[in-house]
């Protein structure tokens, strides 16, 4: 499969079977106000990691995140337009969120809770799942980002495309973006709906990044 990291967002596109690679690519403007500014450092600043602020851990970040802080019925983004809420969940296990060797891997990490929603598009067809799980502490959930980098641990699964109002996903057709932020792993996976192959879609690229941004700023807001 063929992985791109994008620089200073930490984020990986997955798609297809091909053999792993990486190449670095610069992001798009965030959808959201906040947005992480693109940086050719290979050390991020503690308000990426949150090394030095209350993201820092699930000691000084105990509140779980809650659906109400990511979840709308109807979402507008400026990158990548109008969605409809189709799904929403919540859980204690975090091996929900993955596929493959991630399952294990989050558990081992004591990820202790997921928060994910999937809307779609319905004028581009792009289903997004979105969301962050949440670990001990930056270290912790640093280890699960490098981990899964290249889906070599499994990847983050759109969900609900088997749902007939959705349709169907291809299978592995899609791309995730991961960002470890603070003690959370923020991700955000996207397909189209139909099932249409994802690889280099400049659509999907827009939609999962949009998404990814978003929960990073559902996430400053809680410094």
């Amino acid at each position: 499969m063929l992985v791109i990291a994008l620089a200073g967002v930490g984020g990986f596109l997955l798609f297809g079977d091909d053999d792993s690679s990486d190449k670095a690519a610069a992001p798009k403007a965030s959808a959201t106000t906040g947005a992480p500014t693109p940086s050719a450092s290979d050390n991020p600043s503690p308000a990426t990691t949150g090394a030095s602020d209350k993201l820092a851990s699930r000691a000084t970040d105990p509140e779980p995140l809650e659906l109400t802080a990511i979840s709308l019925p109807k979402y507008t983004l400026s990158t990548s337009g109008s969605y409809t809420r189709t799904g929403q969940d919540k859980a204690a296990d975090c091996g929900k969120a993955v596929d493959g060797g991630a399952v294990a891997l989050v558990k081992k990490l004591k990820c202790s809770e997921v928060t994910s929603v999937t809307a779609v598009n319905t004028t581009t067809k792009c289903a997004v799942t979105f969301g962050a799980l949440n670990f001990p502490d930056a270290a912790t959930a640093a280890q699960a980002e490098t981990a899964i980098k290249g889906s070599t641990a499994g990847s983050f699964v759109p969900r609900r495309h088997n749902v007939a109002s959705e349709g169907q996903a291809g299978k592995k057709d899609w791309w995730f973006y991961r960002k470890a932020y603070g003690h959370w792993l923020v991700f955000s996976s996207g397909a189209y709906t139909s099932g249409k192959k994802a690889e280099k879609d400049p659509v999907i690229d827009a939609c999962a990044q949009d998404f990814l941004y978003y929960v990073i700023d559902a996430l400053d807001k809680r410094r």
